[in-house]
């Protein structure tokens, strides 16, 4: 039987679908491109053609995974809710374990310490500019009384990033003690 022709976009997505699965179960160092182009019955090329690497196959389902996420962030973040219910909307959804945590997960173990450090890169990358607007819009309205907002962001994103790198699995808790940072530093209760 022959090969199905796709689209290329749809080739893409299905590629990163089946990435997904098998860093999920697998992990990323037991996967191998290999595994993708027999899974999918396609040539091994083919994945080569859209994605570089291993490293760079992983950097496209993390970058979408947290843009799949984002937009809910970016949601709230337009909503008419006072930046206060922003950030408390943020934390409900922070505190859900979504599809991402699977694969999150999967790299918890020490060897691989590069692939949660470009994890923690993405999501400061994704997640400082909506933060930074929450944290502006709150210090205009009287709500919080952090003096610079975008640094606030970034000190909070790596903070929280910090404390998750200190630890060799999912933190518990963790939703409770950031919750008390972010308080701590906007000078107000979530």
């Amino acid at each position: 039987m022959g090969r199905t022709i796709k689209a290329p976009d749809e080739r893409k997505q299905e590629i990163l679908d089946c990435a997904y699965e098998l860093f999920s179960t697998k992990g990323f160092k037991k996967m191998q491109m290999k595994d993708i182009s027999k899974t999918l019955d396609i040539a091994h090329g083919l994945v080569y053609h859209y994605f570089k690497s291993k490293d760079d196959l992983f950097d496209a389902v993390i970058t979408r995974l947290f843009e799949d996420r984002m937009g809910e962030y970016v949601k709230i973040a337009n909503s008419d809710l006072s930046p206060k219910e922003k950030l408390a909307e943020i934390f409900k959804l922070f505190s859900q374990r979504g599809e991402a945590q699977a694969i999150i997960e999967a790299f918890h173990a020490e060897e691989n310490e590069m692939l949660r450090h470009k994890v923690r890169f993405i999501k400061i990358h994704f997640m400082t500019p909506i933060l930074t607007e929450i944290i502006q819009e709150g210090c205009e309205r009287g709500e919080f009384t952090a003096r610079y907002p975008e640094e606030t962001a970034h000190f909070l994103l790596h903070g929280e990033l910090g404390i998750k790198a200190s630890q060799t699995g999912p933190v518990e808790g963790l939703p409770t003690i950031l919750k008390h940072f972010y308080e701590q530093l906007l000078g107000t209760e979530i």
